[in-house]
Parts: structure tokens; C-alpha cells; sequence
């Protein structure tokens, strides 16, 4: 890979996670909050997954417009079964736990192990 190859792929890849920080940033300061005063307490868990199941869903999209991941899906529909689900993001960056989001309508918990707590809590 030549240098200029290295440089416009390291500049994709930094232009996706400033897109993600603050795609989080506004999802959880500014969209839960309004949707959650919008929607007058009415399943306020719900209203918050949703909002960041969209945002993930956006977050998903910029990642393959700009090139920086291809992705293959197969057999999603299991990730729409009813009832509980325990679902394991095995990658060291916060890019496929979200892409398992946005693949998701209702998360409750997303957990990473090096913290031992959640990254996103919407109940």
C-alpha cells in the first residue's frame, strides 16, 4: 500500500469515528432527551432504543459509504427474534457492537468487558 493509499484510508477511518463520537454526543444530549419529552413518558425505554438503533443504523451507513468496512449480512433475521437474545460483539473496537445495533430494533444493554459497565443504558 503507498503512502498516499495509507494516509486517504487512515483519513476515512478518522472521519467515521469523529462522525461516530458525535453521532453519540447528539443521540444521547440532545434526540433521547427531546423524543423522550416529545413522547410524554409513554415507554421511554423503547423511545431511547430506537433513537439509537437509528443513529447506529446512520453510523452504519457513513462506515460503507466511506469505504472504511464492506459488509456481508447473512441470516439478520435472527436478530429480530422475539423474546431474550444475548448477542457477543467479538472485535476490540465499538464499530460491530454498533453495527449489531443497528442491525437490532430494541437493545436493552451494551456492555464492553474492559469496562466491567455499560457503554449505553437505556431502560
Amino acid at each position: 500500500m503507498t503512502l498516499i493509499a495509507r494516509f486517504w484510508r487512515l483519513s476515512r477511518v478518522a472521519v467515521l469515528y469523529g462522525f461516530f463520537a458525535v453521532t453519540v454526543a447528539v443521540t444521547n444530549y440532545l434526540i433521547v432527551p427531546i423524543a423522550l419529552l416529545v413522547g410524554g413518558g409513554q415507554g421511554d425505554g423503547l423511545v431511547a432504543q430506537r433513537c439509537h438503533h437509528r443513529a447506529a443504523r446512520l453510523v452504519r451507513r457513513v462506515a460503507v459509504c466511506l469505504g472504511v468496512v464492506e459488509l456481508s449480512l447473512r441470516r439478520t433475521e435472527r436478530l429480530a427474534s422475539p423474546g431474550p437474545l444475548l448477542v457477543v460483539a467479538n472485535h476490540p473496537t465499538k464499530l460491530d457492537a454498533t453495527f449489531l445495533v443497528s442491525l437490532m430494533e430494541q437493545v436493552d444493554t451494551v456492555v464492553e468487558a474492559s469496562w466491567a459497565e455499560p457503554v449505553s443504558y437505556t431502560h
